[in-house]
């Protein structure tokens, strides 16, 4: 029997402070319009489970896009 090694638990600290540092800054403006384009997109999609992290995602890259 094979145990598989822990991790270490300082090393998982420090990579959670890097990804902190990737995260974008709140705008609670670009989060109410994404919200809304994925729900106009849920509602075009018939309102059917399972594409919900796609409806979030499109408007979401269109918004990043448009950013730049």
């Amino acid at each position: 029997m094979s145990l598989k090694p822990r991790r270490d638990e300082s090393a998982s600290a420090e990579g959670s402070h890097a990804d902190a540092a990737e995260l974008p800054a709140e705008n609670p403006a670009r989060d109410e319009e994404i919200r809304s384009r994925a729900y106009e997109i849920y509602l075009a999609r018939g309102q059917q489970a399972g594409g919900e992290l796609d409806d979030w995602l499109q408007p979401s890259a269109n918004s990043t896009a448009r950013r730049r």
